[in-house]
């Protein structure tokens, strides 16, 4: 199932990086909203968060944060870390995938999102290893949110797998 995530975690910090590396992952892709940082707000990047981050590249590593939305909201959060930084990226559609993962194996990559319909569908169509994490926040400020998570709860209930059920 195409929608379903290899990995499904509360957060990201229960992720065993140590694991995947040994499985021989080389590459980690995060979405940036409400998976590492909250939405629409003014980015307040947190030093559990630049640990963390850190922690994750010291197992050797590429980070890439993929994002939906626009290049300022991702530079305002890219501008804090080294890493390569992607907004507008039209997740799931896999042209876009494969125009920003040319040169990576996909079966080499983990993508880490807080959503099926974007994150887990996009990196499980491109060919990687997909992690979902729950959101940071459940507040749905947005038309669109509301209807992203009808169609989540939707792929939730045909894929038998169910919120709160944590696995890896």
């Amino acid at each position: 199932m195409f929608w379903k995530p290899n990995e499904y975690h509360k957060n990201v910090s229960t992720i065993n990086w140590e694991k995947l590396k040994q499985q021989g992952f080389n590459v980690v892709v995060f979405d940036i909203d409400n998976t590492l940082d909250l939405p629409d707000k003014e980015t307040i990047i947190t030093k559990e968060l630049l640990d963390y981050i850190d922690k994750v590249n010291s197992f050797g590593f590429e980070i890439i944060f993929f994002s939906n939305n626009t290049q300022e909201r991702v530079d305002s959060f890219g501008k804090h870390f080294k890493h390569q930084c992607i907004a507008n990226a039209k997740k799931p559609f896999r042209k876009n995938y494969k125009k920003f993962f040319v040169d990576r194996e996909a079966d080499k990559i983990v993508f880490v999102g807080d959503k099926i319909v974007t994150d887990v569908i996009g990196g499980n169509l491109h060919g990687g290893y997909t992690i979902l994490v729950d959101p940071l926040t459940l507040q749905k400020k947005y038309w669109y949110t509301k209807v992203m998570t009808f169609v989540e709860n939707f792929f939730r209930k045909v894929s038998c797998f169910e919120k709160g059920n944590y696995y890896e």
